[in-house]
């Protein structure tokens, strides 16, 4: 439950993209003021979005200004400080020390270095997590010890590690919501809906990181599938690209159910998170196969550029360079159509930003005469690779 829900706001989507940011400065303000500044970098995308879910379920909520560590303190934004916020810091001290020993069990190098910078932060993390586990029902620690056990058996089938990851994301948002004042419906449908978030991000992450594991040898249930059934590997990532649009459609269909009862920013962070995953899956599946033809990319082209555009300071720029601090908004400076021969005399190429920061794709063809795919920014990335 970390990393790949990407709230993204398009263009008339200031109001919502506010309501967002002022969730998330929330909980990077618990962060600071309640641990240490370093540990803004383990701000968490998702469990913003709970606290988004919530936020006028929580009228003891006390509203202030919290300076910005990405604008090196000079500027102020809107939060609030408030219980749940205060476990959604913790909960993600926790989700990050989950990550960090997800890396140690699938990176050999990493787990038998003691030298490892992963097992280093593993430990320090670890200490603040035992603490935090103390707080917990009994319950919800014993799904965590239960998810890092799965997560950590080699031979764990992928099915028992999705319905694992289902059960963690349920039972941390469901100790965030029993923090605030909403209905017992509203309280099961947001935890019914980051179950199914939670799910879904397990069955996405193989599918961005094929590639990379592929590369670097590391475990990935879509080439262990590959080996194992003797299938192709275009039809495996398929297969994959089904469980994430089923997964998908339930998480909508559980907004729009129930619709009245969440708050709209909330209904367009996760609506769009979702829609813009298509895109990345597009971009990743045509990168490994060529012209990557899935249901799961109809409709990706309408949200593949981003008009809300929002400044950075250098330090942040920095931090979005380890992979840590998520991006929000992508630069929509248009500027897709090259005016190229390459699709029928009035064609565009789709630059395409890969894993790095620095190294471009190959470009792909992906449009006709009369329409052409905007440049996409892969993994969040502000910058287009030109």
């Amino acid at each position: 439950m970390v990393g790949n829900i990407i709230p993204k706001f398009k263009r008339g989507e200031q109001a919502q993209n506010a309501q967002f940011m002022q969730a998330y400065c929330s909980l990077c303000n618990a962060l600071r003021t309640e641990h240490s500044l370093p540990m803004t970098l383990l701000l968490n995308t998702e469990l913003s979005l709970v606290l988004l879910a919530i936020e006028n379920d929580l009228p003891d909520k006390q509203v202030l200004e919290t300076r910005c560590p990405t604008q090196l303190m000079l500027k102020k934004r809107a939060a609030y400080q408030h219980e749940a916020a205060s476990l959604a810091a913790e909960l993600s001290v926790i989700l990050a020390w989950l990550k960090v020993q997800d890396n140690l069990a699938d990176d050999n190098k990493a787990k038998w270095n003691p030298l490892s910078l992963n097992r280093w932060i593993e430990k320090k993390l670890g200490k603040k997590a035992s603490t935090t586990l103390k707080k917990l029902s009994p319950n919800t620690e014993q799904v965590i010890l239960d998810y890092i056990y799965i997560s950590q058996t080699p031979e764990a089938p992928f099915a028992q590690i999705r319905k694992q990851t289902n059960d963690l994301s349920r039972v941390l948002s469901l100790e965030i919501v029993e923090r605030s004042q909403a209905s017992e419906h509203k309280k099961a449908v947001v935890t019914e809906i980051f179950a199914y978030v939670g799910e879904l991000i397990a069955v996405l992450d193989p599918i961005l990181d094929l590639k990379k594991d592929w590369q670097k040898h590391k475990l990935n249930p879509i080439v262990e599938d590959a080996l194992e059934k003797d299938h192709h590997l275009e039809q495996l990532y398929a297969d994959y690209c089904d469980q994430y649009l089923e997964l998908e459609q339930k998480i909508l269909n559980l907004i729009e159910e129930n619709k009245a009862e969440l708050p709209l920013a909330f209904q367009v962070a996760l609506s769009n998170s979702l829609e813009y995953n298509r895109s990345r899956i597009q971009m990743t599946g045509t990168t490994l196969f060529g012209k990557f033809q899935h249901q799961v990319c109809e409709g990706s082209k309408t949200l593949v550029s981003f008009a809300y555009k929002r400044r950075f300071s250098i330090l942040h720029m920095v931090l979005i360079g380890t992979g840590i601090v998520p991006l929000f908004g992508c630069d929509g400076g248009g500027g897709g159509c090259g005016g190229g021969n390459d699709c029928g005399g009035s064609g565009c190429q789709m630059d395409q930003c890969n894993d790095s920061m620095s190294q471009c794709s190959d470009s792909i063809n992906n449009c006709n005469a009369d329409q052409c795919v905007e440049n996409v920014c892969d993994n969040a990335l502000d910058d287009i690779c030109g």
